[in-house]
């Protein structure tokens, strides 16, 4: 039996499958907890809460509180009773608009959004959505059988049918639903609001974000997805395979473009004692070759151990890349050593960094984001300069001169660079 979440004297019904940082992804309009998990390629934790009126979540509750700011708070009362202070949220459809207007009213708990094929912008009552009130109409005047009948008869059903028959079937779908009578308020009252009580662009949601839209689809049409990606500051669009034309290949699509999307957004966290065994792993890129094998015993090399040894002594700074899931990407760190390569003018060491990134992360500005952020990290630290020593025909010479590291000399282990903090 699916887990239950009590509040508001309704019992939610609720997916909580695989270990690991939380991906919340939530279903469209009359779907369940079965439409994200489809989507979902099994890596971390999957959580989706099945909305009022959906699913297995009982009992309706007011028709009044049927809409986005209710399902919106809903969620949160779910993510709070899981201890998931910050998560990756996304949705399809009406999921998409639930997911934007929780990290519209709490952005700080929102890691990165995927919001999949939206269907409302900033008008309620969109075009796009007139099938619902007709078949929420029929529900109620001839039920399900005589109902669905009328509608396959209908003006508004033959244009979506003309246009996708993906789409067509699902809104007949509506009229097999469970309960889907009694719950025929929700295909009035959601399609009647919108996600935000505001138009973009939204500066609040400054989070990483990606829009996923496709064409030949008249319930959620491209534009809107494309209008979507351009109001978020940070969002990305990406445009799939349609369902009308490939509906394994339009899955397969969004579960890889979800996928890439969070393992290549980052952010960076301090670096603690913790970490150590993640340093050393760190230590084999920054400082060996890639083009060869490292040498036996190289943990033990007097190179590698002067970065490692008693780690988080005081000056001791450093900062993990982390990607949406929380896997780290990469790391950077610094410290005074005590044969330093480079001096400040009272002739105290200047702490020297080392710095690498995961093979399959570089490229995508990570190593950039872990320069910046050593770099304040040792400013609040105290630090007034940082120094490298890299190889002048390593291609991330170009990166330290990008990021304010200037060339002081050359000697045997390589060129020296600085960069000046104040």
């Amino acid at each position: 039996m699916s887990p239950t979440h009590s509040t508001d004297g309704i019992d939610f019904a609720y997916l909580d499958e695989g270990s690991g940082p939380a991906f919340v992804f939530q279903h469209g309009l009359g779907g369940d907890s079965s439409q994200p998990r489809e989507l979902w390629d099994g890596t971390g934790r999957l959580v989706c809460l099945e909305c009022r009126g959906h699913g297995r979540t009982t009992p309706l509750g007011a028709p009044e509180e049927l809409g986005f700011a209710t399902f919106a708070r809903d969620l949160a009362s779910l993510l709070d009773a899981l201890d998931l202070d910050e998560v990756v949220l996304g949705g399809v459809s009406m999921g998409a608009g639930v997911a934007l207007r929780l990290a519209y009213e709490q952005p700080e708990r929102i890691r990165a959004l995927v919001l999949v094929r939206p269907a409302w912008f900033t008008a309620a009552s969109p075009a796009n959505l007139n099938a619902f009130p007709v078949i929420a109409e029929l529900l109620r005047t001839e039920g399900r059988e005589r109902g669905r009948g009328s509608f396959q008869t209908s003006e508004v059903y033959r244009r979506i049918r003309e246009q996708s028959r993906v789409g067509a079937d699902s809104l007949l779908a509506q009229f097999e639903r469970p309960q889907a009578i009694e719950r025929a308020a929700l295909l009035e009252r959601l399609p009647a609001d919108r996600p935000l009580p505001d138009a973009g662009p939204w500066p609040r949601l400054a989070m990483p974000s990606l829009v996923i839209g496709t064409e030949q689809d008249p319930v959620h049409p491209f534009a809107c997805a494309e209008a979507w990606a351009q109001a978020l500051p940070a969002g990305t669009l990406r445009k799939v395979t349609p369902k009308t034309v490939d509906h394994a290949r339009y899955d397969e699509d969004v579960t890889a473009a979800i996928g890439v999307f969070l393992s290549s957004t980052h952010a960076t966290r301090p670096l603690t004692a913790a970490d150590l065994a993640y340093m050393e792993r760190v230590m084999l890129w920054a400082g060996f070759p890639p083009d060869r094998e490292p040498p036996a015993g190289w943990r033990e090399m007097p190179h590698v151990r002067r970065f490692l040894d008693g780690w988080g002594r005081s000056g001791d700074v450093g900062v993990v890349a982390v990607d949406a899931r929380e896997r780290p990407l990469g790391a950077a760190w610094a410290r005074a050593l005590d044969e330093p390569a480079l001096r400040d003018e009272a002739g105290a060491a200047v702490p020297e960094l080392a710095i690498a990134v995961e093979p399959h992360a570089r490229g995508n500005g990570v190593g950039g984001a872990l320069l910046d952020a050593l770099a304040e990290a040792a400013r609040h630290a105290g630090h007034r300069e940082l120094s490298l020593t890299v190889s002048p025909r390593n291609p991330a010479a170009r990166l330290y001169a990008r990021r304010g590291f200037e060339p002081l000399r050359a000697d045997a282990l390589g060129l020296v660079m600085r960069r000046r903090l104040e």
